[in-house]
């Protein structure tokens, strides 16, 4: 009997409690600590990655060019605004060919299929790379109106 005593008196030291009920409840909570232990670490992982991504995203916020980028947001909207502008203008000329008030010579439809693909160049273009559109019509062509 004096080895049980002994066997249980180190395992309730062990556990810092004083009865054997209390070494199962102790017991039932490091198993839970130590199945948590994983999702911890990969907890600390994630969050570890997540901190190194913004600093990095700080790092870039912190070399950009606020002025540059206000400049190119305005040209970007002043172009914006001319397109909206040629669109209507578009629109309303095809509403009028559409109902006949309008006649286009087959020459002006050509140019318009050069203009519009010139045009679609210079919108997709890099903004360093500016582009330049100029049309050189002879005096030959008369319209045909």
């Amino acid at each position: 009997m004096c080895t049980y005593t002994t066997t249980k008196q180190a395992v309730l030291d062990a556990f810092g409690v004083r009865t054997l009920p209390e070494v199962g409840e102790r017991d039932g909570q490091v198993r839970e600590r130590d199945g948590l232990q994983p999702a911890v670490a990969e907890l600390e992982a994630r969050l570890t990655s997540a901190l190194d991504d913004f600093i990095h995203a700080r790092s870039l916020l912190e070399g950009l060019d606020l002025d540059g980028l206000a400049i190119e947001k305005a040209e970007i909207e002043r172009r914006l605004a001319d397109l909206a502008k040629s669109v209507t203008c578009l629109h309303i000329e095809d509403s009028l060919l559409a109902h006949g008030s309008l006649r286009r010579p087959r020459c002006f439809d050509r140019l318009s299929m050069v203009f519009l693909s010139l045009l679609s160049e210079a919108i997709f273009a890099p903004s360093s790379t500016p582009t330049t559109v100029r049309f050189m019509v002879p005096s030959s062509i008369e319209p045909e109106w």
